[in-house]
């Protein structure tokens, strides 16, 4: 049975959400997909890696807020957009603790937010 990455990365989700971060093991996710724990090297290098994949699908899944009312509001749908997407996974801020989202276009909300914050005042505009 030919495993991916993404399904490997789905597989610790539902493991992550039904037993946390102290019940995510390689063994574990391994079980779930109905392999050896062995094969899952060939897709991941370890916990770190994992941490990441995870940390990437959780990013993509992010919505940056696409209208506010000045910057408090904006600020305010930020926080909230990001706790929603943090509460998708269970001890998800482990996860993000020991990784960081690193592909490009993991924040889909970069572009949007600096925007925002220069019709907002928030940083002064440069040529």
């Amino acid at each position: 049975m030919a495993i991916t990455k993404s399904e490997i990365v789905r597989a610790s989700i539902q493991i992550l959400n039904r037993e946390g971060a102290e019940g995510l093991s390689m063994r574990g996710i391994a079980s779930e997909l109905h392999i050896k724990a062995a094969s899952l090297y060939n897709h991941i290098s370890g916990r770190r890696e994992l941490f990441g994949e995870i940390t990437e699908t959780m990013c993509a899944n992010y919505s940056a807020p696409e209208r506010w009312d000045g910057p408090e509001d904006y600020l305010t749908q930020v926080h909230q957009a990001y706790r929603a997407m943090l509460k998708t996974v269970r001890d998800s801020v482990t996860i993000f603790e020991n990784s960081a989202p690193t592909r490009p276009g993991s924040w889909r909300s970069s572009a949007p937010s600096r925007k925002s914050c220069w019709s907002s005042a928030f940083y002064p505009r440069t040529s």
